[in-house]
């Protein structure tokens, strides 16, 4: 997923969440599509994606997760450092 515009020594804050909930859309249109979840759950295996270097509030990310995927069955697995 692309949604950031430039990088955080350029702009104080790279994210676009509009750009980021086409991404997270797409993303749960596609698993529709293919009916990824008729079989099994979908699993995610992610970074905090967004934050961090894009400088996006990684709790308002996770409010996204929740609202964009909920529909179906994903289960999104955080990296930690």
């Amino acid at each position: 997923m692309i949604s950031q515009y430039k990088t955080i020594r350029e702009v104080k804050k790279p994210i676009r969440y509009k750009a980021l909930i086409e991404c997270m859309t797409t993303i749960s249109n596609r698993i529709k599509e293919l009916k990824l979840f008729s079989k099994n759950a979908v699993e995610i295996w992610t970074c905090k994606f967004g934050s961090k270097r894009a400088g996006g509030n990684w709790d308002f990310i996770v409010e996204l997760i929740d609202e964009l995927w909920s529909d179906m069955p994903v289960t999104v697995f955080e990296y930690k450092e």
